[in-house]
């Protein structure tokens, strides 16, 4: 018989991608997790790409996305997918990159100035000397904040960044060539960066029934064509903060 012991401790910190627009530092999509992964990467990626409805009324691709080597031979092929122009960041050249800046940007703008009780400053995660003080820690302890409240902090600042830059960013999107404007078919979209139905599903007198997140949506097409595949399951993929298209 074992037994699990959970201790509290107050420096654990969570991760952020930012998908960053170099245009007036426009943070186009971003998404909150525990650690670095390929999961939390497309997860900022989609919400780039949800983004650009809020702004543009459509959605659109970027043109050329550039990355780091995090993970290439696994994240390589989605960035291809997801643009017209996939550039990797060249091997020790700080020049060739953005994000990087902008985040030392955030954390002396942001972070250390209104973030004062759990800003863990520079370097923490590669110093000794610069590890959290235990008693330090122990005596603010009632002054930071839980998980969630770590993420509505870090929302707000980037949040507070997309306004900030919003305007400046719009019109620069009105100035660009109409060519140079990609749109991001529903179906590709969806393929590319969707949620797959759990099971798979047949088409039944009604249309094809499945249930996502506990709501049971039927869904029909007027294309007789359909009536060829009854026999067949069918895998759906869907965007789950997308409701458009449900009713």
């Amino acid at each position: 018989v074992s037994q699990s012991r959970y201790v509290t401790i107050y420096h654990n910190r969570l991760t952020m991608v930012c998908v960053l627009d170099p245009c007036h530092k426009y943070p186009m999509g971003y998404a909150i997790g525990s650690h670095e992964s390929p999961a939390l990467i497309r997860e900022a990626l989609t919400n780039a790409i949800r983004h650009t409805i809020e702004l543009f009324g459509s959605r659109y691709k970027p043109m050329q996305l550039q990355s780091d080597n995090y993970q290439k031979k696994l994240m390589v092929p989605f960035y291809q997918a997801m643009s017209t122009y996939y550039t990797p960041a060249a091997l020790k050249n700080a020049k060739s990159k953005v994000v990087e800046p902008y985040f030392k940007y955030l954390n002396k703008n942001y972070c250390q100035l209104m973030f004062r009780d759990n800003w863990s400053g520079f370097g923490i995660t590669s110093r000794q000397e610069l590890q959290p003080n235990a008693e330090w820690l122990n005596k603010v302890r009632k002054d930071i904040p839980d998980e969630e409240g770590c993420r509505q902090q870090i929302i707000t600042m980037m949040e507070a960044e997309r306004a900030k830059n919003r305007e400046k960013f719009m019109q620069a999107w009105i100035n660009t060539p109409a060519e140079d404007k990609v749109l991001f078919p529903d179906a590709e979209y969806l393929m590319l960066m969707g949620e797959r139905s759990e099971y798979c599903n047949t088409i039944t007198g009604k249309g094809l029934k499945i249930t996502i997140n506990g709501q049971e949506i039927t869904y029909d097409c007027f294309d007789q064509r359909m009536r060829n595949h009854l026999n067949e399951s069918w895998v759906v993929r869907y965007d789950p903060q997308d409701y458009r298209d449900w009713e």
